[in-house]
């Protein structure tokens, strides 16, 4: 197999949780999170790591939750994918996972993306031990338990992976996130004033919340 090949194979059973990183060898998963659907409410919500296929939605989601130009973490990473135009992305430096949570369409067959959770996963020494979490979902969604689910994968797989710590940046203006993370364990770090400008006048305080995986 060529080594390009191998890299991508790998980079796929990373990103869909069949082989982990243990002090940086890769071993297969304790526990494999493929996919799994749950009834929740009135609906039927299937949890999964993105694919490629999913990029475009992913991408369109994600700008969804961003249409405020607040949300500066998530806009980012938004644009990133549609530069890269790819949803696995592992390096020495750096890699990504990405899970969502999808809803079947009905008669159609086919099944839309109304949530979403990123892992910023960095390898450099300083900072192996913290991940950066970003997450969305669909307003008309909420109040599911999806959102919930999404954030216990996330913080489950960077435990799974080695990492303490989980933080997400968010402006000051996001009080709902901010109670929302709250209530699963998460507390306000620290808070940099004006951190963020918007349109050259309107600043914004940025909040860093964190929780420990373990």
């Amino acid at each position: 197999m060529p080594i390009e090949s191998l890299a991508l194979a790998i980079q796929w059973l990373v990103q869909h949780g069949y082989l982990e990183s243990d002090a940086g060898t890769l071993q297969v998963a304790r526990t494999t999170e493929v996919e799994k659907t749950y009834r929740l409410g009135d609906i039927d919500v299937t949890f999964r790591p993105a694919r490629q296929e999913d990029l475009t939605d992913l991408v369109e989601r994600i700008r969804a939750v961003t249409d405020d130009q607040t949300y500066v973490v998530a806009e980012s990473v938004a644009a990133q994918l549609a530069s890269e135009g790819t949803v696995i992305r592992d390096t020495d430096i750096r890699s990504r996972l990405f899970f969502i949570a999808t809803v079947d369409r009905g008669s159609s067959g086919d099944a839309r993306l109304v949530g979403w959770t990123h892992l910023a996963l960095p390898r450099i020494e300083y900072l192996d031990h913290m991940a950066e979490l970003t997450t969305g979902l669909r307003p008309d969604f909420r109040r599911r338990d999806i959102g919930s689910r999404l954030v216990r994968i996330a913080v489950a797989r960077a435990a799974a992976n080695g990492y303490h710590k989980v933080y997400q940046s968010l402006p000051g203006t996001s009080q709902a996130a901010i109670d929302f993370l709250g209530r699963h364990g998460w507390r306000v770090e620290a808070v940099r004033p004006d951190h963020y400008r918007f349109g050259g006048s309107v600043r914004l305080d940025r909040k860093k919340t964190r929780r420990r995986t373990r």
